[in-house]
């Protein structure tokens, strides 16, 4: 069952950061990506953009709108995710666990993109999102240890589920991996306080993975970048060259052994943040 209550808006501050942080991670050009794609469904794209609107815009309204999104498509995590972004606005914490759980049980993590402008629907979704991470690793440095710790578990699986997001895409992979690393070194910082160096050790470890794939996807982007300026149609944000060079980056990350969260260590720092 969800959980209902009210939400504050999110700060003018927090909404002019969003544009500009988001504007940059959705796309690296203006042009549009290939129309006709994977995950292009412009009902369900403004459906989601609405309930990610919402969270910022509506207020208490925003509960009802993001219950009637969930609803609508009940087995995509996103929803789930955006729930707990709206609850964490007004530091429900029960509520927000309640939301991340259910949306890391969801069969499908998708995203829908419109038709006319794929690259431009991915920030919506993501920016409360990432206002959750922030929420959470405030939330991280008041909460019991037990309680951070369980929190915090979550919301990795949850920065994993959203990295690894259909359709693949540039803006979700950094967007996630971002708050997997961020997540990881609430996590060190939690083990300290807590005296267990080796929980402390390995969630380091995956701090170093994810701030290392982060410098693969920027130099992924910059590739891309000068691809689309060059002409090459499919290189544009959102189409199928980025498709392809996301999975090409997943696909040496998991041969290499170097995937974080895959590692035997990340299900060690998992299963220690319930002990």
């Amino acid at each position: 069952m969800r959980t209902r209550g009210f939400v504050t808006g999110v700060s003018a501050v927090f909404a002019v950061a969003a544009l500009l942080l988001f504007g940059a991670l959705a796309g690296y050009g203006t042009r549009e990506g290939a129309r006709g794609g994977p995950g292009v469904d412009p009902a369900r794209a403004e459906r989601l953009a609405e309930a990610a609107r919402s969270i910022r815009a509506l207020g208490v309204n925003a509960l009802p709108l993001l219950d009637t999104y969930i609803d609508s498509d009940p087995e995509n995590a996103f929803g789930y995710y955006l729930l707990a972004a709206a609850h964490a606005r007004q530091g429900g914490w029960a509520a927000v666990m309640q939301a991340l759980r259910a949306g890391n049980r969801a069969p499908r993590c998708q995203h829908y993109v419109p038709r006319e402008s794929p690259a431009a629907g991915a920030w919506e979704a993501i920016a409360p999102l990432m206002a959750l991470r922030q929420d959470i690793l405030d939330a991280a440095r008041m909460l019991p240890g037990q309680e951070a710790g369980a929190l915090l578990f979550e919301c990795r699986r949850m920065a994993e589920r959203v990295a690894g997001a259909e359709p693949a895409s540039l803006a979700l992979l950094e967007a996630g991996t971002r708050m997997r690393r961020d997540f990881s070194h609430a996590t060190v910082l939690l083990a300290q306080r807590a005296g267990e160096g080796w929980r402390a050790d390995q969630a380091r470890a995956e701090e170093k993975a994810d701030q290392a794939r982060l410098a693969r996807i920027a130099e992924v982007r910059e590739r891309l970048r000068a691809d689309a300026e060059s002409g090459n149609a499919e290189a544009v944000p959102g189409g199928e060259a980025e498709r392809a060079a996301v999975a090409r980056l997943l696909a040496a990350e998991a041969s290499s052994s170097a995937a974080p969260g895959t590692a035997a260590a990340g299900r060690q720092v998992a299963d220690g943040a319930h002990r």
